[in-house]
């Protein structure tokens, strides 16, 4: 009885690449084509669309609370571009109140004057109550905090330009008692779940 003819089992080469096997490199490129566009796509939402931030401190009480974390519209006022000058064009402007850009501000105060006295001359600056009424320039804007006696704001540094305000708060999105819970782990333990959805109008 004859049997079939076995030929020998070919040894592999020795320089044919397995197909289990990638280089270092292959990986990496690899890698990045699956991130680059999930990447680029959060990089353009946060610089053109929206970000968010967080309160750390209270001047703006008590409509923006410390520990608040806002989701922010930047495509209300205009976009900036990073890494230049140049800000796309929005669909609104940030409130001034009535008037235009000339309107005199804080004509409710009293008119009142300091005189010099045996102290010395009266201080340069103004105090928290007695500010104005002075004149906004144009492209420029006069910020107050909610919080005015607590507020680090115009009063003390002046004029903010337009080109720097980057967007409109639109929720809170988490909030927890960061000033003065007595728990251990407060963003986790002392969440504020009346706060989040919270809208601004």
């Amino acid at each position: 009885m004859s049997h079939p003819s076995r030929r020998p089992a070919t040894p592999a080469s020795p320089t044919s690449a397995s197909p289990t096997r990638r280089s270092l490199g292959t990986r990496l490129r690899d890698a990045v084509r699956v991130w680059a566009v999930p990447a680029l796509l959060v990089v353009s939402v946060q610089t053109l669309i929206g970000q968010t931030y967080h309160i750390p401190s209270g001047s703006m009480e008590p409509t923006m609370l410390v520990g608040d974390w806002l989701v922010v519209n930047k495509l209300a006022y205009g976009a900036h571009i990073p890494f230049s000058d140049v800000s796309l064009p929005g669909y609104d402007d940030p409130s001034r109140g009535a008037g235009d850009y000339t309107d005199a501000a804080f004509e409710w105060q009293s008119a009142y004057a300091v005189r010099a006295s045996r102290f010395g001359e009266p201080p340069v600056t103004p105090s928290l109550d007695n500010w104005g009424p002075i004149r906004v320039p144009e492209g420029m804007l006069f910020l107050l905090g909610d919080h005015r006696h607590a507020s680090k704001d115009s009063r003390f540094w002046g004029f903010a330009p337009r080109a720097n305000v980057r967007g409109r708060p639109v929720f809170v999105y988490y909030s927890y008692n960061a000033t003065d819970s007595d728990r251990a782990w407060p963003a986790l333990t002392d969440i504020r779940w009346g706060r989040i959805g919270h809208l601004y109008r």
